[in-house]
């Protein structure tokens, strides 16, 4: 997406920033496609965030919000989150506390599903009201056929290209063709969940004030 942005809007700067240390390899394709990598400044137009606050766990949120209120510039600031949420019905304590094939190391370790209502209020609590709500989307139906595509490509490539990367990066946890499904089963279980609304997948859009 950064590359496509780059590209699209001549003179726009796209500064990524990442948890994954293995993400690092995405470097390859934004130097051949001639885009430099640079040093990031505390003060950007807008942030966009991909699947990556589910990594970031309950007592971190106000401080994730925080960063942001504090990346922004402080006039015109917007930002677009995009994230995997559990119904606010579901019991929450419950959630918080079960420790599922997903979210053990193998997968997500330490992922954490918010709530629309948790996410919202660790954003006000954090930022003072700074940070508000421009709108909500639920793209979950949208998302479903996106993981139906996924676990297509994934499984027609899973014995010549997948099981072979997870053998090389993971030698002691991939011992066996059992344990490289679990990821066959993750995308297919993920895609379950959101076509069956046990999960949703929102788009987040808020601005400063």
């Amino acid at each position: 997406m950064a590359i496509a942005i780059a590209q699209t809007y001549p003179g726009t700067t796209v500064d990524t920033l990442t948890l994954q240390v293995s993400a690092q390899l995405a470097m390859e394709p934004i130097q051949d496609a001639g885009l430099q990598d640079r040093d990031w400044k505390a003060s950007f137009d807008s942030v966009i965030s991909i699947e990556m606050i589910e990594q970031v766990d309950a007592e971190y949120l106000e401080e994730h919000w925080r960063v942001l209120d504090w990346a922004l510039k402080p006039e015109g600031g917007v930002g677009v989150v995009q994230v995997i949420t559990i119904p606010e019905a579901q019991d929450f304590e419950r959630y918080t506390a079960e420790i599922n094939f997903i979210r053990k190391k193998m997968v997500f370790p330490g992922g954490f599903l918010p709530t629309l209502t948790l996410l919202l209020k660790s954003m006000e609590k954090s930022t003072g009201g700074r940070l508000t709500v421009d709108s909500v989307s639920n793209i979950g139906p949208h998302y479903a056929r996106t993981l139906r595509e996924w676990r297509r490509r994934f499984v027609s490539r899973f014995e010549s290209v997948i099981v072979p990367a997870l053998k090389a990066e993971h030698p002691a946890i991939i011992n066996g063709p059992e344990e490289g499904k679990r990821y066959r089963l993750l995308v297919g279980t993920e895609g379950r969940h959101v076509a069956s609304r046990a999960r949703g997948s929102l788009l987040v859009k808020w601005a400063l004030r």
